[in-house]
């Protein structure tokens, strides 16, 4: 729905845009009761804001027209990703043959990472395993 043209999405979001937020973040989240009031309060006030919805549709958009166009260029071309990747993903999502990881590897050489769990709000649901993930990935690849 979101790849529609302008401005059908924009204006069925424009309706109740609180109402669709929070069914969406819901269905996005293992555990609803991670995301505190402020951060639901800041996730609210953006997606009310026309200009935010907007943008986002026009990302949706963009990945099933052109960015789609970019990825098969470069797959043709056979270019890659020439710095590290840390893909992290919720756990029990995918299988072993088509986890993140696999698809990455497809694109870069020096892929790393692992399915944690929790939903599709990662540093929400768990800023633990999300820093845990990151903080030696960031220290091992640091450039002086």
């Amino acid at each position: 729905m979101f790849a529609q043209p302008y401005d059908l999405p924009e204006g069925l979001l424009s309706g109740d845009p609180d109402f669709f937020l929070d069914r969406t973040l819901r269905k996005m989240t293992k555990e609803f009761g991670c995301l505190s009031d402020e951060a639901l309060s800041v996730y609210r006030e953006a997606f009310r804001r026309p200009e935010v919805r907007h943008a986002m549709m026009q990302d949706y958009r963009a990945g099933a027209t052109i960015d789609h166009e970019h990825d098969l260029a470069d797959r043709g071309a056979g270019r890659t990703l020439d710095c590290p990747v840390l893909v992290l993903w919720e756990q029990g999502r995918f299988s072993e043959t088509d986890s993140p990881l696999q698809i990455w590897r497809n694109w870069a050489a020096d892929v790393e990472g692992w399915a944690i769990p929790g939903g599709h709000l990662q540093p929400e649901e768990q800023p633990e395993a999300v820093l845990d993930a990151v903080r030696p990935f960031l220290s091992c690849h640091a450039t002086a």
